[in-house]
């Protein structure tokens, strides 16, 4: 679940290689985004298109970050 590496497609996706890249990070730590306020407001951009919500099985209980407390996610 946290070990997906899509690195070795990056040259190939890259859609402006000569680009300057652009890390929003600070400011994003500045706004005090993180990953469950990514995650509403991507539903939000979905939604906005006209395509459904996300299932009600993806509720307050859903695992959107990394435990820190040392659980083990087991499939």
């Amino acid at each position: 679940m946290w070990a997906q590496d899509w690195g070795n497609l990056y040259g190939l996706l890259t859609p402006y290689p000569n680009a300057v890249a652009v890390d929003v990070t600070d400011e994003m730590i500045k706004q005090n985004w993180n990953a469950r306020k990514m995650f509403e407001v991507s539903e939000e951009f979905y939604t906005s298109l006209g395509l459904e919500p996300m299932p009600t099985c993806y509720g307050p209980l859903s695992m959107i970050e990394k435990p820190t407390d040392g659980r083990e996610v087991v499939w």
